[in-house]
């Protein structure tokens, strides 16, 4: 007997042998039924993850579409400003809205109608707790999305508004929104505002853009704001400067190359002891009047002819402002008073002013030290935001 033939012989017969054995040895003790079922498991569970993901893309679909209609507004309402910029420097003429105002409007609309429905019942606020109820991370919301429309729910009921965004809600889940490139498309409608506003100063005044060039550049003084042209021929920098030199344009000019200079490192235009000579000039014009130069300076103040203290003068102002509230009236004065007294000390002509230019072409204002036109000579890029599809 071989060896093959005796173990064969030795061995016990299946319907003898436990299950235990049987699985020992590689049998299969419920056969072809186990295959099929646990072929059946793995294809019921394929299918579930596939219909979970296709649910999940769904879901993420509807959601930016719902939110993409409220940056259609915003971006419509900014282009509609731009369009309509008018004939005077006012970069602030219109309010931008961001991708946080399209947020902020998407999340009334979907808690106006949660709070609409909740009115209806006879205990609103239990309405809401049942809707986000406070087992934190029921249903398909993390704790921060339980916390948030929860929140916001509230808020609409008692307060009429949801709150400002946090982007915790789950209708901005998987999307992000880049807060410092908000900023600086902000900066570019702006600057694009402004550009627009004296295109069309330049073209009432009859002045085109091949008689401008690409050597232009405005230069705005910091106590009476006027601008000044040079870098054209004489002609043409006579009737930009009358085109210019109207209302609040030299003003307006001036505060946006100072905010633009500030976000520049590049930028030397701008100085500490400069701006103090700047501030306290408009500080005592705007409340007494008179103008520093006019003034005697002397132990740490500037006096009238007649021998006021121009301190007393301005604390008066102030007193009578009532763009400031009275508890803070105290430090108001405290401080105006330690800039003039620094000023005096320093001396009125040993500090240096601070007039401030920028660069223009036809194809907008340029920063000095940069190369930087935010809406000028860069391409003007569409803001991301204006799409999440």
């Amino acid at each position: 007997m071989d060896i093959n033939t005796q173990n064969s012989a030795t061995r016990t017969p299946l319907n003898t042998r436990s299950p235990y054995h049987l699985r020992q040895e590689g049998v299969n003790t419920t056969g072809k039924v186990s295959i099929a079922r646990n072929s059946a498991v793995s294809g019921t569970n394929k299918d579930y993850s596939i219909k979970n993901r296709q649910s999940a893309d769904s879901d993420r679909m509807s959601r930016m579409e719902f939110l993409q209609k409220f940056i259609n507004q915003a971006k419509e309402k900014n282009a509609e400003s731009l369009k309509n910029a008018g004939n005077k420097i006012d970069l602030c003429a219109a309010r931008y809205e961001s991708v946080y105002d399209a947020k902020n409007n998407a999340l009334y609309e979907k808690y106006s109608k949660i709070v609409e429905v909740a009115k209806r019942t006879s205990d609103p606020e239990d309405y809401i707790r049942k809707k986000f109820p406070l087992k934190q991370g029921k249903g398909d919301l993390t704790v921060d999305e339980w916390r948030s429309a929860l929140g916001s729910a509230m808020r609409m009921l008692k307060e009429g508004k949801p709150g400002y965004s946090t982007g915790k809600d789950r209708l901005f889940r998987g999307m992000d929104f880049d807060l410092t490139t908000s900023m600086e498309e902000e900066r570019r409608f702006k600057r694009q505002m402004g550009n627009n506003q004296i295109a069309n100063i330049m073209e009432e005044a009859g002045i085109k853009g091949e008689d401008i060039g690409e050597n232009c550049s405005f230069s705005v003084n910091p106590y009476d704001y006027k601008i000044s042209v040079s870098g054209v021929d004489d002609k043409t920098k006579t009737a930009m400067k009358k085109a210019l030199n109207v209302g609040e344009n030299g003003k307006n000019l001036w505060l946006h190359i100072s905010y633009s200079a500030s976000q520049n490192p590049a930028d030397t235009q701008k100085s500490e002891e400069g701006f103090l000579k700047y501030s306290v000039y408009h500080e005592v014009e705007n409340y007494t009047g008179m103008k520093i130069p006019d003034l005697k300076e002397r132990d740490g103040s500037y006096f009238t002819s007649d021998g006021k203290d121009i301190k007393d003068l301005v604390f008066a102002g102030v007193d009578q402002d009532d763009n400031i509230p009275a508890v803070h009236r105290p430090l108001i004065k405290q401080l105006m008073s330690d800039e003039i007294t620094r000023l005096s000390l320093i001396g009125w002509d040993n500090t240096p002013d601070m007039p401030l230019s920028i660069l223009f072409s036809q194809d907008g204002l340029m920063d000095l030290e940069s190369n930087i036109l935010l809406g000028g000579l860069l391409p003007k890029k569409t803001p991301e935001w204006y799409s999440v599809l």
